[in-house]
Parts: structure tokens; sequence; C-alpha cells
């Protein structure tokens, strides 16, 4: 398994969580860098396309990163949600608050470029916001009946690169 993220802070997070030897953390751009490893047949992106300006240019990219027949798994911010303010940001331990560059997809956008670059979607699923999801987080009570979190499954169609 390979786990990349342009941030060394989250693949620190991400090497404490994970703790068997099966997995090489890379510290890349995908949008910029070479990623190891490549071909792969399943690709997991989590809270990703917030942070790509051209969808067009990332699923050309994811393309060439995985085989034929590669499983996607998307998941990202519900564009509802983001719409609503909801969209990346962090505060550091003296609690100054940063906002990351973003942008809001809709889904046709979404759909659209992933088709144009040889992937299907398979599966779409929008998870709501709930009164389970408030007692983890009393934030998310302001998301409640609206929708948070879109998951994508895609799968590449070519049967050749």
């Amino acid at each position: 398994m390979t786990a990349v993220d342009l941030s060394e802070g989250m693949l620190a997070k991400a090497k404490q969580k994970i703790t068997t030897e099966n997995v090489d953390f890379v510290h890349a751009d995908i949008i910029s860098d070479p990623i190891p490893n490549a071909p792969f047949d399943a690709v997991v992106a989590s809270l990703v396309l917030e942070h790509i300006v051209d969808l067009h240019h990332f699923f050309s990219l994811l393309a060439k990163l995985t085989i034929g027949g590669a499983h996607v798994f998307l998941s990202e911010i519900h564009p509802e949600r983001a719409r609503r303010g909801a969209l990346a940001h962090f505060k550091d331990p003296d609690g100054n608050e940063f906002r990351l560059s973003s942008v809001t997809h809709t889904e046709v956008e979404i759909a659209s470029a992933a088709l144009k670059n040889g992937f299907v979607v398979e599966k779409k699923i929008t998870a709501m916001g709930t009164d389970k999801l408030s007692i983890l987080n009393s934030k998310w009570k302001k998301y409640l009946e609206v929708p948070m979190i879109q998951m994508w499954k895609l799968t590449e169609a070519s049967l050749h690169k």
C-alpha cells in the first residue's frame, strides 16, 4: 500500500495510526510529483478534490496511475455543506485558524471529469447529518438533515493503458 499526502503533518498522523510495515508513506504532490509503486489496482482519495482546481487534469493523472479496471473510492465534503463554509481548515495548538485553498465542485463536474478520463461512476452515496454524528462532534449539530459527505465508487473502464 502507498499512502500519499502533501502535508507532512498528515503523514505523521497516519503513521501513528497505521502500524503495519506494508505501507509506504510518501510526501508528494499528486499533481506535480512522481508517485512510486504505480500502477495501482485501487485508489482511495479522501478530501482531496476540494484542493484540485482542474478536475480533468486530476482524473487524467489518476488514469495514468491505475491499471485497467481499477477501483477508485472518493469522499468529499458535500457541495451543499461546502457552500455553508465547511471547507478545509484547521487550528494550530495556539488556537489560530487556518483556511486552506479550496474549490467547491458540483456532482456533475466530478462525474463529467471522471467520465472524460475513462472512469465510470458505479455508485454515489450522500451521507446526511444525523443525531449520532452530532454526538460524536457537537459542531455537527448545525448539519442535522443536511448532506455532509459525498462518497463515490468509480471504475477505470479501459482494459489497456
